[in-house]
Order: structure tokens, then sequence, then C-alpha cells
């Protein structure tokens, strides 16, 4: 058997989730892609980044947009978890996305996407499920609540969804009608609610602690005003939001995510 590599920058408290959890819970998450250093084919990694500097496979290196949702998840990830890594610039106004440079590395399309030890991960989700797992930042403490947290993100990706295209639709498509908007508009305000009242009584929404599944809800939900949507008018989701808020390291979209590519060095 390989040894396992020692979590980066994790606490002292160990991680007891095996290969019976990993690829179960990976498969549950929608539209998963986690490919391995002897698995890589079409993603085969190139030896340096875009500016020629070879890059450990230890450093962790997030490619997304200031502009995402998807990309705010893990990025909010590594700013609360005060960990080093590396930030890749995707401009999607540009259509950087589709170009063959990017889909090198994620077939989609899309951001975000992250480079670890020989690994290429896409979709927010499953990369918030590894960086919880490989580091041990925001993982709860119990089998079942490691559960329940991902659980919740499957929720999210399916639910609060809805808040990412009513968004989408009012600030970056004006040119669609205004029904496209409205059809999506009531998930979009039933999901809000559900996690408003899921909150009622408890600070989080698993455990006692922030984890990865208020990371995930809450990213997805942080452009929700962008599409007019209030999150002030549920009691208990602006209390939740104000704790993630007082959380050191903690920081809105567009000051925390750069325009350019850029090193963050953690604290």
């Amino acid at each position: 058997m390989v040894a396992r590599k020692p979590p980066i920058g994790a606490p002292p408290r160990p991680i007891s989730v095996t290969s019976s959890f990993v690829f179960p819970t990976c498969r549950r998450l929608s539209a998963v892609m986690f490919v391995s250093s002897e698995e890589r084919g079409e993603y085969e990694l190139p030896p340096a980044n875009a500016t020629g500097e070879t890059m450990s496979d230890e450093r962790l290196v997030l490619h997304g947009s200031f502009t995402s949702s998807s990309s705010y998840k893990p990025m909010l990830f590594l700013a609360l978890s005060g960990l080093p890594f590396s930030f890749r610039t995707v401009n999607l106004k540009n259509g950087v996305q589709k170009e063959a440079a990017h889909l090198a590395i994620n077939r989609y399309g899309q951001v975000p996407v992250l480079r670890h030890r020989g690994l290429t991960l896409v979709m927010s989700n499953v990369i918030l499920d590894y960086l919880a797992r490989t580091t041990g930042h925001f993982e709860p403490k119990t089998e079942q609540h490691r559960w329940q947290a991902r659980e919740w993100l499957s929720w999210e990706n399916d639910a609060l969804t809805n808040v990412a295209r009513v968004r989408h639709f009012a600030r970056f498509r004006p040119d669609v009608s205004q029904d496209i908007v409205n059809f999506f508009r009531p998930g979009a305000e039933a999901a809000l609610d559900f996690a408003d009242k899921s909150l009622a009584g408890r600070e989080w929404l698993v455990g006692d602690a922030c984890s990865i599944a208020d990371i995930g809800c809450w990213g997805r939900m942080v452009f929700a005003h962008e599409g007019g949507l209030s999150i002030d008018g549920r009691p208990n989701l602006a209390a939740w939001r104000d704790r993630i808020k007082a959380l050191p390291g903690f920081a809105l979209p567009y000051d925390l995510i750069p325009k350019k590519d850029t090193e963050f060095e953690g604290r």
C-alpha cells in the first residue's frame, strides 16, 4: 500500500475518511471529473504555468474568474483556511474558457479548475470536497456530518443553482426575455426559503462549526442581490451570512478574486 501524503496546512486532528467514502461521494456529485496522475489522458498537465515558472505538485493552483460564484466557493475556502495557493484568471467575457489551452484542463469549458499533486479537478463542489479532505479545514468532525455536508453540496447544485441562473440572466443577458428570469425565480426564492428555515435555531448548516456545506451554499448565494433576490428579508439566513462574514480571511468576490494571475502566500 502506498503511504498517503500528509495534509497541507492541516490542523492536528486526523481525518478518518477512506476510499470507500471518497469515490461514492464523487460519483454522487453531478458531472464529476476526478483525474489521477495515472489517468491523465487528455488532461495531461503542462510542465510549467503561463509565465514559464515550474509549479510544484504541492502548490494548489486554482483557475477561475472574479465574476463566477463557482470560482468564489473554492477561493473563499482557501482564503478562510489561510493556505498558500496560486490563482490563474480565466477571462469569461473574452471566451478564454473555450480556448484550447483551457479545454485541455476542463473539457466543459467552465471554471473553476483546481490542480494539485498531479490531479486536475473541476466542478466547484468536487473541489470543495477534495480541499476539505486533503487539508482538514472545514471538514465536519463526524462521519454522519461529513455525509450531511456533501448532501448540502448536492442540494446546492440542484436548488441554489436557480439563484445563479436568475443572477446570470438579470446581469449578463439583458437581451433575453424577462420570462426566462421569471421561470427560474420561484425556484431561487424557494431555495432561499428552505435554507432560511433549515437554519432556524442553529448557527451552521451542519454540526457546530462552519463547514464546506456553508461555504458552498453561501458561495452560490453571494450574488443573489444582483438578481433582485433578498437575503436580508430572511432572518436566519441573514444571521448565518453575517457569521460567515465575521470569519478571519473572509472577503466578498470582487474584493477576493483578482483580475490577473496572483500568488497568495497564506497566513
